[in-house]
């Protein structure tokens, strides 16, 4: 029985202004494995950058880099769901990600919640909130997708916490 990778998935990449080059480094050898193992979907799930308060334009340039990669590449698509240090304000829906928004059908940011279908496999996604607005939102997802008529689907969560 053959198994197929379907994606990959990231986490806390956490570019700061020291490390830009380090984290594209490993960034783009992720990129060149996934293509060569023949995976179209990446999921990065949180912590893109380390600072809560600024972005360095270095920091700005090689995320900027990295999607670029991405565009030009044979991926179809990368999702991504802010985590707490993408934010500045942890109850709000808005995050740096969100300048990197672009009319390209590649980039997708979670930044309220949502899920995709890939056949018969549904993604959720949660990003992170303070602990009353996740709940909340967290409880309408699961509800959402609870009465969805989807039968004989498996479900994965991917989502962002901080302890």
């Amino acid at each position: 029985m053959s198994k197929e990778i379907i994606s990959l998935v990231i986490t806390d990449s956490h570019y700061n202004g020291n490390n830009t080059e380090e984290v594209n480094y490993c960034l783009f050898q992720a990129v060149e494995r996934a293509l060569e193992l023949g995976v179209k979907r990446i999921f990065h799930i949180g912590d893109v950058f380390t600072s809560r308060t600024g972005r360095s334009f270095e920091e700005l340039k090689a995320f900027s880099d990295f999607l670029s990669l991405i565009e030009d590449s044979d991926i179809e698509e990368i999702h991504f769901i802010p985590g707490n240090h993408d934010k500045q304000n942890q109850e709000l829906e808005d995050s740096y990600l969100d300048i990197f928004e672009r009319s390209t059908s590649k980039i997708h940011i979670h930044k309220s919640g949502g899920h995709i279908d890939i056949g018969k496999l549904t993604i959720a996604f949660m990003p992170f909130f303070t602990d009353e607005i996740y709940n909340e939102k967290l409880e309408y997802l699961t509800r959402k997708l609870y009465n969805r008529k989807k039968s004989g689907g498996t479900r994965f969560l991917f989502t962002h916490i901080a302890v």
